[in-house]
This record gives C-alpha cells, structure tokens and sequence, in this order.
C-alpha cells in the first residue's frame, strides 16, 4: 500500500475468500480441490490455484474502476501471465530527491 501511494496510485481491497474456487475464464464455481491445479469442468480452463485467484481478484478490484483500468499493472493480454518488477532507477532517482 506504501508503494501504491508513493506512485500516486489507488489501492482497492478486494476479498479473496473464494477467489481460487470460480473460474477466472467462465465463471464457473468449482469444486474444491486439494490439488495446485484446478480443472473447470465448463470450459475446460486447466490453472494453477493461486493465479486463478489472483485473476479473480484482478477482475474484482476493476468493477471499482469508473473509466477502466488504472496504470501498467493491469494492461496487456488477460490471458498471458506477467511478473510485475522494481524499476531500480526510477526507485533510485526518486530517494536522491
């Protein structure tokens, strides 16, 4: 949250109870699963637990966005995993000032 406001940037909180239990794809509420994988017998979406419920939460926190997706963190392709960095030089830039 710090780094969020130190960005400028909005911070919603969104549950996450349930999240990994509804396909991020279709909708569809799935069976528990002890597995990291889980299998949705709807459309046939095969995904990792805990991305699919990052991607649950994704999509909860936009219904809060009035004119659409907030900065870079939520753009690009919904369908293809992306691992969010630190910009050192922006970091470093913005502590000598």
């Amino acid at each position: 949250e710090y780094k969020a406001r130190w960005e400028g940037v909005k911070v919603i909180y969104v549950p996450a109870r349930n999240t990994s239990k509804r396909c991020s794809i279709c909708g569809y509420k799935t069976l528990e699963s002890t597995q990291r994988r889980l299998w949705c017998p709807h459309c046939g979406t095969i995904l990792d637990r805990d991305e699919n419920a990052a991607r649950n939460i994704a999509a909860g926190g936009l219904r809060f966005i009035p004119n659409g997706p907030p900065d870079e963190a939520v753009k690009g392709n919904p369908t293809t995993t992306v691992i969010l960095g630190v910009d050192g030089g922006k970091l470093s830039q913005q502590l000598s000032t």
